[in-house]
C-alpha cells in the first residue's frame, strides 16, 4: 500500500491504548446491572442505543470499562473494523 508523503504505517497499539471489552459470563460477573455496548450497537460512524442489554459490573470495574467522549469503539467481529467515536454528536 502506497501512503501519502510524510505518512508511515503503524500498529494501533503504537498510537493509543486499546483493550477488549468485558466478556458476558453470568457466573463470573458480579455487581450492579448496568447497560453495555454490544457489537450490534456499534454502527458505521454512530451508535444505536435503542436496544442496550445489561451486564453486572463491580464498582472496581467501572473505571476500566467506562466509555469516555472521544473513545473510538471498533468492532472485532461481524463487520470487523466497523467503528464510531463515542460522544461525537
Amino acid at each position: 500500500m502506497k501512503l501519502p508523503p510524510g505518512w508511515r504505517m503503524a500498529r494501533l497499539g503504537e498510537l493509543c491504548e486499546h483493550k477488549l471489552g468485558k466478556m458476558l459470563d453470568a457466573q463470573k460477573n458480579k455487581g450492579t446491572l448496568r447497560p453495555y455496548l454490544r457489537n450490534p450497537n456499534v454502527q458505521w460512524f454512530r451508535f444505536d442505543l435503542t436496544d442496550l442489554k445489561e451486564m453486572r459490573f463491580g464498582d472496581s470495574e467501572l473505571a476500566e470499562y467506562e466509555v469516555c467522549p472521544g473513545d473510538v469503539i471498533i468492532c472485532e467481529g461481524g463487520e470487523a473494523g466497523r467503528a464510531a467515536v463515542w460522544g461525537d454528536g
